[in-house]
């Protein structure tokens, strides 16, 4: 944490797991953690660089933050950046087993199968972040790229360009699909399902929205 009190969550395992399936148990630990819009290295962070978060810069200076650990039983304990020795034994106990997110059963993405919701969100941010979510989880790419010719090798045309060439590319995840095509100014290049469809479709996104948002309300009042 830096003096703003600010700062990075990092979670540290045994051995390498697979990043959206981590991220998938500790939103499962802790939802709130959903509304963290930066999360590396999963879902459209995937491919980004992670860079040592214990030093903040701003502007030409830079400050050591506080490295804290929390632990079960102990509250948080606090070490030092530029305590070579000590700082590694200080996040040796913080350490997570690999197999609690081995064994942890994701939630169902077959097409046709409802994304289960952890929570009732309550104001209308969470609402609509878990309404595309639901959306992103029961949908294949093959059902949303349809009036687009469908997925080929991982690819799909941008229907909106008329494109004879797919020119965009769905991650390795499956979470995300980049767009490598001519986007113009403005304009996203990762694209998750729910904006392919309502793209293909030719949907307001703002009343499609609306609507789905006063169905979950309803659904789970």
């Amino acid at each position: 944490m830096d003096g703003r009190k600010r700062g990075h969550l990092e979670v540290y395992f045994d051995r390498p797991v697979d990043a959206d399936r981590a991220h998938s148990w500790l939103i499962w630990i802790c939802p709130a953690l959903a509304e963290v819009s930066e999360c590396y290295p999963a879902g459209s962070k995937h491919h980004n660089a992670i860079s040592w978060p214990l030093y903040q810069r701003i502007g030409s200076q830079v400050a050591a933050c506080t490295p804290m650990v929390s632990l079960p039983g102990q509250g948080l304990l606090h070490g030092n950046v530029r305590d070579r020795s000590q700082l590694p034994r200080l996040i040796q106990q913080a350490i997570v087993f690999s197999s609690q997110v081995e064994t942890f059963d994701l939630p169902a993405r077959s097409p046709g199968l409802p994304a289960p919701s952890p929570r009732l969100a309550s104001d209308r941010g969470e609402v609509v972040k878990q309404v595309i979510a639901d959306f992103n989880a029961s949908h294949s790419w093959e059902d949303v790229t349809k009036l687009w010719g469908g997925v080929h090798n991982g690819r799909f045309r941008n229907g909106e360009r008329g494109e004879r060439t797919a020119s965009v590319v769905i991650d390795p995840d499956g979470q995300y699909a980049c767009d490598y095509g001519d986007i113009g100014d403005g304009q996203p290049r990762k694209l998750d399902k729910y904006e392919v469809w309502l793209r293909a479709n030719r949907i307001d996104k703002r009343a499609d929205l609306r609507e789905r948002c006063r169905a979950y309300r309803q659904k789970y009042s």
